[in-house]
C-alpha cells in the first residue's frame, strides 16, 4: 500500500502556514478598519440586513437597497451580510474578519490551482504573489469586496476540481454536483462569475494534458460545460426578471449615452492602466471617474498606449501558444477575467475599478511566472539571484499593502486620500466637498462641489448636495436652479423634488411649487405622498393670501430635510 511521503506532507503545511502569514502580514491591518465607502449604504444604513429575513430577501429584490437605483442581483451577498450582522450584533470587527478570511480562502484556492499548472516551487511563489498583491486592497478593505474574493476562491477550486476530474482524481458524479454548486453560490455573490465556464474550457484547450484520456471522458466534460453554461444562461433570466432589464444596473459616469464605438474606444484608453495595475501597483487609487479617466471625445496618447499593449499582448500570445502553453493559458486567462467589466457589448457600474481586478490577477501572476524557464530553479547561480529579487518584489507588495489598507480606516482619511490619489475625479471634488462642509469650511466646501459639477455636470449628486447646504443656511435663492438641475437629470428623485418645492414655497412662487408638488404626487415613490399632499395644499393656501416671501415651510420629513435651514445655529457665520 502507498501511503502519503512524510517529507511531501511537511513541506506542504509549512508552505501553507506561510501563506497565511504572507497574507495577515500584508492585509491583517483591516481589522482595524471601520465602516467606510459602500459599506456603509450596504451595512450600516442597510436596514434589509439588520433583520433576519435578508437571509433571504435578496433573492426577490436588487443588491442596491433603495432610494439606490444602482440595482445588481447579488442574492448571496446579502445573505452573507445579514448572517454577520446578525451573528456580530452590528459590529464592524466581525465584518473586517470576514473580509480577511474570505481572501484567505482565495489565496489558499489559487495555491491549489497553481499547483496543478506550475512546479512546486512557483506554485507557491505565485500564490505568495497573490497574497500580497496590492491591487486587492480596495476588496479586502471593505466588506462589499468579500464577494470578489469568494468568487475567486470558488472559481479557483472549480479549476482545481475540473483540472481532477480531467486527470482521473476525481469521481464525474461527485465532482459535477461540486462544480454546480460552486457556479451557483458564485453567481449568488457576484455576477462576474458568470466566466467560470469559459475559464474552465480554457484548461480544458491550454492545461497539460494528461496520457491515456479517453473521448467518453471528453464527451462527459463537454456535456457538463454545455451545462453549466445552460445554469448561467437560466441564473441571468432569474436576474433579469427581478431587476427588469438586461444590464440590471446604471451606467457608470462616462459611459452613459456613448455609442459601442465609443465605449470600446473609451475602454482602451483603460488597457494600459489595467497593464500597469496587474503588474506593477506602485500607485493605487480607489476612484477612476471622470475626469481620471476621460470618456472618449476623440483620439489621445492614451488610445494610442492602449493599441501598444494590445499588440504587445497579441504578440506575446501568438509566443506563447507555441512555445510555452502555461504562458497562453495565463493571458487568455486575463482576457476571460475582465471581460465582464470591459464595458463593450453592456456597460457596467464602473469604467475602472480596482477591486474588479482580484481574478485577472490570478492570471497575471501564473503569466509572469510561466515565463520564467523551468530549469532556472535548477540552477545555483541563477536560482539564488531569482529567489532574492522574487522575495523583495513579496516583501514590498506585502508592505504597500498593508499601508494601503490604512486609507479605509474611516471616511475623513479615505477622502483626504482620494483628493491625494484622484485629484481630477469629479467624484472627488464631490467627496472632499461634503467633507469641507461638514468640518464648517463652506468656502472649500462650495468650491468643490462647483468643480465636481463643472467637471462633470450630468450627474445629479453635486447639485443636490450644494442646494442642501444653501438651503441649510436658509439661502433658497441659489439653491432653486441646483435643484432644478438635479430634478431634470434625475426625474425620479422625489428627495430633490420635495426640496425644490420647499424652496419654491419659501421664495413665493407658490403656483410653481403647487404644480410641481401635484407631480410629485403622481410620482414614483408612494411614502413621499402626504408630503407632496401637505406641500400643495400649502402652496395653494398661501397663493390665495398672498402669503409674504418666507414665510411658509415644510416640516422636515425622511432623509432630507424639506424645511428651510433647520440644523444650523443662526449664529454660526458662513464664511
Amino acid at each position: 500500500m502507498i501511503g502519503p511521503v512524510p517529507g511531501v506532507s511537511i513541506r506542504r503545511r509549512t508552505q501553507a502556514a506561510a501563506l497565511i502569514l504572507l497574507t495577515f502580514l500584508a492585509m491583517g491591518s483591516v481589522l482595524g478598519n471601520g465602516w467606510v465607502q459602500d459599506d456603509i449604504p450596504l451595512g450600516l444604513l442597510n436596514e434589509r440586513i439588520h433583520q433576519w429575513s435578508g437571509l433571504w430577501s435578496g433573492f426577490t429584490g436588487p443588491y442596491w437597497p433603495a432610494p439606490s437605483t444602482s440595482g445588481l442581483y447579488r442574492p448571496l451577498a446579502v445573505s452573507l451580510f445579514t448572517l454577520l450582522w446578525q451573528v456580530g450584533n452590528g459590529e464592524v470587527w466581525v465584518f473586517r474578519g470576514a473580509d480577511l478570511l474570505c481572501y484567505l480562502s482565495a489565496v489558499l484556492a489559487v495555491w491549489a490551482l497553481a499547483r496543478r499548472l506550475l512546479a512546486p516551487t512557483p506554485a507557491w511563489i505565485a500564490a505568495a504573489l497573490f497574497a500580497v498583491h496590492p491591487v486587492h486592497t480596495e476588496a479586502v478593505a471593505v466588506a462589499v469586496g468579500q464577494g470578489e474574493s469568494l468568487v475567486t476562491a470558488l472559481s479557483a477550486g472549480a479549476c482545481v476540481l475540473w483540472l481532477d476530474l480531467r486527470d482521473g482524481r476525481r469521481s464525474a458524479a461527485r465532482t459535477t454536483l461540486l462544480l454546480t454548486l460552486a457556479f451557483l453560490a458564485a453567481l449568488g455573490l457576484k455576477e462576474h462569475a458568470l466566466v467560470l465556464p469559459a475559464l474552465l474550457l480554457l484548461l480544458e484547450l491550454l492545461a497539460p494534458q494528461p496520457a491515456g484520456g479517453s473521448r467518453d471522458s471528453v464527451r462527459a466534460r463537454h456535456r457538463l460545460l454545455a451545462g453549466l453554461v445552460v445554469l448561467g444562461a437560466a441564473f441571468w433570466a432569474l436576474r433579469t426578471a427581478v431587476l427588469g432589464d438586461l444590464a440590471g444596473a446604471d451606467p457608470a459616469d462616462g459611459l452613459a449615452g456613448l455609442s459601442f464605438g465609443s465605449r470600446a474606444l473609451t475602454m482602451l484608453s483603460v488597457v494600459p492602466e489595467w497593464a500597469r495595475l496587474l503588474i506593477w501597483p506602485a500607485h493605487l487609487q480607489a476612484d477612476y471617474a471622470p475626469n481620471e479617466i476621460v470618456p472618449f471625445a476623440g483620439w489621445t496618447s492614451a488610445q494610442t498606449l492602449g493599441v501598444a499593449v494590445l499588440l504587445i499582448y497579441g504578440a506575446l500570445l501568438a509566443w506563447s501558444l507555441r512555445r510555452r502553453r502555461v504562458v497562453a493559458l495565463g493571458l487568455v486567462w486575463i482576457a476571460i477575467a475582465l471581460a465582464p467589466v470591459a464595458n463593450i457589448f453592456v456597460p457596467t457600474g464602473v469604467i475602472l475599478a480596482e477591486r474588479t481586478l482580484m481574478l485577472a490577477s490570478v492570471g497575471a501572476i501564473v503569466t509572469l511566472l510561466g515565463l520564467i524557464p523551468g530549469g532556472a530553479w535548477e540552477i545555483p547561480r541563477v536560482r539564488t539571484p531569482l529567489a532574492v529579487a522574487i522575495g523583495m518584489v513579496i516583501i514590498l507588495g506585502a508592505l504597500h499593502s498593508a499601508a494601503r489598507l490604512g486609507i479605509w480606516r474611516d471616511t475623513e482619511r479615505y477622502i483626504l486620500a482620494l483628493a491625494v490619489d484622484a485629484p481630477d475625479s469629479w467624484h472627488t471634488h464631490l467627496a472632499v466637498g461634503t467633507l469641507a462642509f461638514e468640518q464648517g469650511d463652506r468656502r472649500d466646501g462650495e468650491a468643490h462641489l462647483r468643480a465636481a459639477i463643472a467637471i462633470w455636470p450630468d450627474h445629479s449628486r453635486a447639485y443636490r448636495v450644494l442646494a442642501r447646504e444653501y438651503r441649510l443656511d436658509g439661502l433658497c435663492a441659489p439653491a432653486i436652479p441646483l435643484l432644478e438641475r438635479a430634478v431634470a437629470l434625475e426625474p425620479i428623485d422625489q428627495y430633490a423634488r420635495l426640496s425644490l418645492v420647499a424652496c419654491l414655497l419659501d421664495q413665493a412662487r407658490y403656483r410653481e411649487a403647487g404644480a410641481l408638488a401635484r407631480e410629485g404626487i403622481a410620482g414614483p415613490g408612494r411614502s413621499l405622498e402626504e408630503a407632496f399632499g401637505a406641500a400643495a395644499l400649502s402652496a395653494d393656501r398661501a397663493d390665495r393670501l398672498a402669503a409674504p416671501r418666507g414665510t411658509v415651510r415644510l416640516a422636515p420629513f425622511g432623509e432630507d430635510q424639506t424645511t428651510i435651514g433647520p440644523h444650523r445655529p443662526a449664529s454660526e457665520p458662513r464664511r
